[in-house]
């Protein structure tokens, strides 16, 4: 090998072909974004209040910095779904003021980790609860809890072909 540029070039070169490869086999599957791109639409200027899952998620629903809602993790003693929950956050979501107010809230996806479809109701304030639990992760094999009724979808509930 020679200069520390080249020695560079060899070794970075073979990893920013292979992200390329992966961001465009990514622009295969997010059409409408790579169109939003063209068109002038990016978030080059963002941020989140702490970049683990769980206390952005807590920050997001509650509107409160992660040493307020105190989740910081995103499991164990400090964090996710129970600590969420312990620290009496679920009472003081966005949506536990707006649907006093009248209006309709629906939370759908994705919650907070250590959230257990079979074992955790909808919180406060959510008129409508579609809610997956830990096993989104693993694919097409997850529990959902939906407005209270939970429903399991294995591997094999994918449509053929896919």
């Amino acid at each position: 090998m020679g200069q520390p540029d080249e020695v560079g070039a060899q070794l970075l070169g073979p990893l920013l072909a292979r992200k390329a490869r992966i961001l465009s086999n990514k622009a295969v599957h997010l059409p409408h974004v790579v169109q939003m791109q063209k068109q002038g639409t990016t978030f080059s200027h963002y941020f989140v209040t702490d970049s683990l899952c769980c206390p952005s998620r807590s920050s997001i629903f509650t509107g409160k910095y992660p040493h307020n809602t105190t989740v910081f993790s995103n499991g164990g003693d400090a964090g996710g779904y129970p600590q969420f929950e312990r620290a009496g956050n679920a009472t003081q979501t966005f949506a536990a003021v707006l649907e006093p107010a009248g209006y309709q809230t629906r939370m759908m996806g994705k919650y907070l980790n250590g959230y257990v479809p079979r074992r955790d109701q909808k919180d406060p304030g959510w008129t409508g609860w579609n809610v997956a639990g830990e096993g989104g992760y693993n694919e097409f094999v997850y529990e959902l809890n939906n407005d209270g009724v939970v429903k399991l979808y294995p591997r094999n509930a994918m449509p053929s072909g896919r």
